[in-house]
C-alpha cells in the first residue's frame, strides 16, 4: 500500500475527522493529544488504532517531524474476529501498539492528575500567605471570582486496577518469545475493543481534569486582572512604607506566581510577558519615589466630603428609628472591622446575616420614602441601585465612581433592562405584577393562602388583591431577598452592603446595560432565532380565519439586583398564566462574568420551563413529542440506546454526574455547546441529543446553509425543509386566500411567514 508524507506539525486525523482509517507509521514521529494529555507514537505504531469503535477520532494526531505513514482503510462495520483474521502477523502488531498508547496515555492522565493537586496546592498557599499578610496589617482581603480556590474532585476515578493491567501487558506483548495468547484473533479483537473501550474513559474523566487546570489557571492569571496575581499587586502600594518587610513578602509572592505560570501551557505567554512588565513597572514607581509609594485618598473635594456622611444620609433618607439606626450602625462597623469578610467562622456568619435582617429594613424604609416624595438624592440612590453604604467600606475610589454612575444609571438602563428600584416604581405605577415568590406563587396565590389560613378577611382579601402599595412590599420582601442572594453567587458569605472586598474588577467595566444585554441577546438570537418566539392564536371570522397560528417575540425583561456576584436567575418563564408575557431573569448590576455565557445559560432555562409550561403535567411524556420530554427520555434511558456508541454513554455519564442528576442543567450544557461550538461548524454532541436540538432550537438560515455541507446534519436538514416548507405552503395558502377574497391581510400572517423563512 503507498505510504503518505507529512511535514512537521502537519495533522494526520482530528477530533472532528469521522474514523476511516488509521495509519501505520512508516518513518517519523507523532503525538496524540485531547484534553490536555499528551504522548508520542513511534516508527511502527499504528495511529488511529484506538480510536476504531467511535464515530470520530478520539484524539488529534500530529507530526512531531517529518513523517511518512501507510494508511489502512477502516470503517466500524469492518471490526470483527475475522478482520483479526485477516490481519493475522499485522492484528499483533496493532494490538501491541494499542497498549503501548493506552500505557502512555495513562502516564499522562496521571501526570495531569496530580498538576491539578499541585495547581489547587499552589494557589490555596499564595492565597493564604496573602490573607495572612492582609489580617496583619488591617487591609481588606479581596476575594477570588466564582466559588474560589476549590480542591479537584474526579467526578468518575478510573479503576485503579487499570494503569498495573496495561503495563503488565505492554511488557508480555513486547517479549520476543510470542505468547500463543496474543496470536488468538479472539483475543486480539477482544483486547483491541476493551483498549478502545478504556481509552474512551479515560479521556472522559481527563477532561474533568483539564477544565480544572484550565479554570485553575485563570485563578493565578486572567485576561481581565480578575485573579491572584491583581489581588497581590493591589496590596504592594499600601505596604512599601507601612511594612518593608511584608511588601517584600509580596513581592517575593509575586514572582514565584509568575514563575510557575510560565510553566503552565494553558496560559498566554504574551499575557504573562504583559503583567510582568506591569508588575516590573509598579516596583520601580515605588521604588524610585517614596511621595508615591503610600496610597492617599483625597477628601478634600466636594463630592469625597459629601460621600463622608454617607451612612447617615442613608439613615436620615430612610426615616429609621433610634433601635434600628443604632443596631445597623453597630453591625457595620463590626463588618468593617473584619479583616476577612469571607469568612465562614460562627461569629462572622451571624454578623453577617444580622447586618443582612437590618439591611433589608433599611433598604424598605429608603425605597418607600424615595417613591412617595419621587426625589431621591445621590447618595441614597447609590443605596437603592448598588447596595452602597459607605465610602470605607466600598473604597473611597470606588464610591465616586458610583456616584457619577448614579447621575447616568437612566441613560444605561431602559427598555427591557431595569434596575431593582425602576422595578418596584413600575409595580406601584401598575405596568407590571410583583413576581413569584420562592415557593412559586404570586401574589393572588400568596393572599388566597393566607385568607384559607385564616390570616386575612375576605374583605381584606379583595382590598390587598388591588393595592399596589402592598404588591411592592411583596416583591421587596420576597423576589428582592433571593434573587439578590442567588445573583450574588457565594451563598455562605453573602452580605447585601456593597464592599471593597468584592471589588475584583473596575466597576465600570463590569456594570450592566441595556447595550451590553441586547448585544448578548442579539448574538444568541443570530443563533437560535426562535428561542423567545412565543406561539399564539389568530381569529378572525369576518376576515376568513376561523383559527391560524403564528409566532411573536416576547424579550424577557432583566432586573439588575444591587450586587456585584456572577450568577444569573431565570426567575419565571411567563406573569401569571398568560404565554405572551416576557419572562423575567435577574442578574448582578455589577456583573463578573460574561454578558454573552450569561444570556446562553438564561435562554437554554428558559427554553427548558418554557415548554414545561407549555406540557404541563405531560412535560416528561415522550407520547407527546416535545423539547422536555424527548431530552427526558434520551438522558433517562441512555444506557439502553443503540443509537448512541460507548465513549458516548460515557460522555454522558459523566456531564450528568458534573449536573448533579439534573436533566435541566444537563440540557444547559448541551445549548451551550450547540450554540458554541455546532452553531459555528464544530461537532460536541453526540447524534442523539444533536437531533433534539436541531427539531426545537433550529439555527438561523445562514447557519443551516453553512452546515449543509457537513455529512452530519444532511439528514436533519432535509427533514427540517420539507417540515418547515409544509408550514410555508399552508400560510402562503392562507394570505393568497384572503387576498383573493378582497380582505386586509392581517399583518401577523406576514410575520408568520417571515419567521417560517428565518
Amino acid at each position: 500500500m503507498a505510504g503518505k508524507s507529512y511535514s512537521t506539525q502537519e495533522t494526520i486525523y482530528n477530533t472532528e475527522t469521522s474514523v476511516s482509517s488509521f495509519s501505520v507509521i512508516a518513518d517519523g514521529g507523532v503525538t496524540a493529544s485531547c484534553n490536555g494529555l499528551s504522548f508520542t507514537l513511534d516508527k511502527g505504531d499504528a495511529v488511529g488504532i484506538i480510536d476504531l469503535l467511535s464515530s470520530t477520532y478520539l484524539l488529534d494526531y500530529t507530526t512531531s517531524r517529518n513523517t511518512m505513514v501507510i494508511p489502512y482503510p477502516f470503517q466500524l462495520a469492518q471490526f470483527s474476529i475475522d478482520w483479526c483474521k485477516k490481519g493475522k502477523e499485522y492484528a499483533y502488531l496493532f494490538t501491541c501498539s494499542a497498549c503501548r498508547q493506552i500505557s502512555r496515555l495513562l502516564k499522562s492522565f496521571e501526570a495531569q492528575k496530580e498538576k491539578c493537586g499541585a495547581l489547587y496546592d499552589f494557589s490555596k498557599s499564595i492565597y493564604d500567605q496573602y490573607i495572612e499578610i492582609c489580617r496583619k496589617n488591617a487591609l481588606i482581603v479581596r476575594s477570588l471570582p466564582g466559588d474560589g480556590i476549590l480542591p479537584f474532585e474526579e467526578d468518575q476515578p478510573i479503576p485503579s486496577w487499570i494503569p498495573g493491567y496495561y503495563d503488565s501487558l505492554k511488557v508480555s506483548l513486547a517479549q520476543k518469545t510470542k505468547n500463543p495468547l496474543f496470536l488468538d484473533p479472539g483475543f486480539q479483537f477482544g483486547l483491541l475493543g476493551k483498549v478502545a473501550e478504556d481509552v474512551n474513559i479515560i479521556l472522559s474523566v481527563a477532561e474533568g481534569q483539564h477544565e480544572y487546570v484550565s479554570h485553575s489557571c485563570q485563578y493565578l492569571i486572567a485576561d481581565n486582572h480578575m485573579d491572584l496575581l491583581d489581588i497581590l499587586t493591589s496590596i504592594y502600594p499600601k505596604l512599601i512604607k507601612t511594612n518593608p518587610v511584608d511588601a517584600a513578602q509580596i513581592q517575593s509572592l509575586v514572582e514565584t506566581l509568575l514563575e510557575r505560570t510560565s510553566s503552565c501551557a494553558e496560559i498566554n505567554r504574551e499575557l504573562i510577558d504583559t503583567r510582568r512588565n506591569e508588575w516590573q513597572s509598579m516596583i520601580a514607581l515605588y521604588e524610585s519615589s517614596s511621595d508615591t509609594a503610600e496610597e492617599v485618598t483625597p477628601v478634600s473635594d466636594e463630592i469625597s466630603q459629601e460621600l463622608m456622611t454617607s451612612l447617615s444620609t442613608i439613615l436620615d433618607y430612610s426615616g429609621a428609628d433610634e433601635a434600628l439606626r443604632s443596631s445597623f450602625t453597630e453591625l457595620l462597623a463590626a463588618y468593617k472591622a473584619m479583616p476577612d469578610r469571607t469568612s465562614t467562622e460562627d461569629d462572622d456568619r451571624r454578623l453577617r446575616s444580622s447586618l443582612t435582617e437590618k439591611f433589608y429594613r433599611l433598604y424598605t424604609g429608603v425605597v418607600e420614602h424615595a417613591l412617595e416624595s419621587g426625589m431621591v438624592p445621590v447618595i441614597p440612590r447609590m443605596f437603592l441601585y448598588f447596595g452602597y453604604v459607605d465610602p470605607d467600606l466600598a473604597g473611597m475610589e470606588n464610591a465616586r465612581l458610583l456616584y457619577r454612575m448614579a447621575d447616568q444609571i437612566g441613560s444605561m438602563v431602559g427598555d427591557n433592562v431595569h434596575t431593582f428600584f425602576d422595578w418596584l416604581t413600575m409595580i406601584l405605577e401598575g405596568e407590571v405584577e410583583p413576581c413569584r415568590n420562592e415557593f412559586d406563587m404570586d401574589y393572588g396565590e400568596s393572599l388566597r393562602e393566607s385568607k384559607a389560613a385564616g390570616k386575612i378577611t375576605e374583605e381584606e382579601f379583595k382590598k390587598l388583591l388591588e393595592d399596589r402599595h402592598e404588591k411592592m412590599l411583596f416583591e421587596l420582601h420576597n423576589f428582592f431577598v433571593s434573587a439578590n442572594k442567588i445573583t450574588y453567587g457565594k451563598i455562605a458569605t453573602f452580605c447585601p452592603v456593597l464592599s471593597e472586598h468584592d471589588v475584583i474588577r473596575n466597576l465600570d467595566e463590569i456594570v450592566m446595560t441595556k447595550k451590553k444585554i441586547q448585544d448578548a441577546l442579539d448574538k444568541i438570537r443570530s443563533y437560535d432565532f426562535s428561542a423567545y418566539f412565543h406561539q399564539t392564536i389568530l381569529s378572525n371570522p369576518g376576515g376568513g380565519i376561523t383559527k391560524e397560528y403564528y409566532h411573536v417575540e416576547i424579550l424577557p425583561n432583566f432586573i439588575l439586583m444591587p450586587n456585584i456576584g456572577f450568577r444569573p436567575v431565570m426567575w419565571q418563564e411567563i406573569e401569571g398564566r398568560k404565554r405572551t408575557s416576557p419572562a423575567r431573569m435577574a442578574l448582578s448590576i455589577f456583573q463578573l462574568e460574561d454578558p454573552s455565557k450569561l444570556i446562553n445559560r438564561l435562554t437554554a432555562e428558559y427554553r427548558w420551563e418554557m415548554c414545561k409550561r407549555e406540557q404541563g403535567a405531560r412535560w416528561n411524556d415522550v407520547t407527546e413529542a416535545s423539547l422536555t420530554s424527548e431530552y427526558f427520555d434520551y438522558v433517562q434511558f441512555y444506557k439502553k440506546n443503540i443509537d448512541l456508541s460507548q465513549d458516548a454513554k460515557d460522555k454522558i455519564r459523566i456531564t450528568l454526574q458534573k449536573a448533579k442528576n439534573s436533566y435541566k442543567e444537563m440540557f444547559v450544557y448541551d445549548y451551550n455547546s450547540w450554540i458554541q461550538f455546532e452553531g459555528n461548524g464544530s461537532p460536541r454532541l453526540n447524534k442523539v441529543a444533536r437531533a433534539i436540538l436541531f427539531r426545537y432550537c433550529p439555527f438561523r438560515e445562514e447557519i443551516r446553509e453553512n452546515l449543509a455541507t457537513n455529512p452530519l446534519y444532511s439528514d436533519m436538514l432535509n427533514k427540517y425543509k420539507i417540515l418547515n416548507g409544509q408550514k410555508v405552503h399552508h400560510i402562503t395558502g392562507v394570505i393568497s386566500k384572503i387576498k383573493a377574497c378582497g380582505t386586509a391581510v392581517p399583518q401577523e400572517l406576514f410575520d408568520e411567514e417571515a419567521f417560517l423563512n428565518m
